[in-house]
This record gives structure tokens, C-alpha cells and sequence, in this order.
């Protein structure tokens, strides 16, 4: 393999002359932005759920379309890192995920990454799921309190 990458105490500089660091900085902001979006749109669904039907809402009925697109959102990233490792499928690395390559962008792809944004989602959808299950045991409870 060919690797023309130059070593200067923990800062690695690659061929193209980008810092390794600056490359993850880049998709770790690109992360939060992604996140950021889903936490402003979903907001705006509760928000509007809650005004919509006040007498009748419930957290696990708002968390759920959330809980939804983080489990399709899994299942993408892990079906691109197994596309990604199998080495007979592909020549070379490739996004074969729609979100996937949505969120991860053009450059930078690695194994190692694709593996981070599916350990990452899926770290998230089960923190979802165990939010969702509270809010499913929880949410009975409060409407015997207020009848």
C-alpha cells in the first residue's frame, strides 16, 4: 500500500496535507450538528403534539417517532460497516448507507469510523429504548394522579 503519511509527534499529516485531527474534528462537529437538528425537529413535534392534545399526551407517544429514526438509523450504520469490512463485496471502502453517507459526508471513511457511528447509534437507541420503557411505566401513574 502506498502511504505517504509524514509523523510529527501525535499529529499525523496524510497526502492530501489535512491533519488526521482536523479531519475528526470536522465529523465530530458534523455529529453534533446532525444531532442538534434531530433535537430541534423533535422538540418542535412535542411541542406541537402537546398543544395539539394536551389532555391526552404522553411522553412515550412523542419519544417514539424519535426512538423509530434512531433504530433505522442503526440499522443503516451497521449495514454499512458490514458492507464496509467485508473486503469481497466491495473494492475498496464504500458508504453504502443512505444516512450513512448523509451524515458521514465524502472523506474520511475508515473502518474504524464506521464502526464509531455504529457503536455511537447504537449507544443512543438503546438509551432511547430505555427512556421509552420509563416513560411507559411512568406515564399511567400520572394520569391517575390527575383524574
Amino acid at each position: 500500500m502506498w502511504n505517504y503519511s509524514r509523523f510529527y509527534g501525535n499529529i499525523v499529516i496524510n497526502r492530501v496535507g489535512k491533519c488526521r485531527g482536523q479531519i475528526l474534528f470536522f465529523k465530530m462537529v458534523a455529529y453534533m450538528l446532525f444531532l442538534s437538528a434531530v433535537i430541534i425537529i423533535w422538540l418542535a413535534f412535542v411541542y406541537l403534539f402537546y398543544k395539539g392534545n394536551r389532555e391526552n399526551f404522553s411522553l412515550s407517544n412523542a419519544l417514539l417517532p424519535l426512538l423509530l429514526f434512531s433504530i433505522i438509523l442503526t440499522i443503516d450504520f451497521h449495514l454499512n460497516y458490514q458492507t464496509a469490512a467485508n473486503p469481497l463485496l466491495n473494492d475498496g471502502i464504500g458508504c453504502s448507507g443512505y444516512f450513512s453517507y448523509w451524515i458521514l459526508g465524502d472523506n474520511g471513511w475508515s473502518l474504524p469510523l464506521f464502526r464509531e457511528a455504529y457503536d455511537f447509534a447504537t449507544f443512543i437507541t438503546c438509551i432511547l429504548i430505555l427512556l421509552f420503557a420509563t416513560t411507559l411505566i411512568v406515564d399511567p401513574f400520572k394520569k391517575k394522579g390527575k383524574t
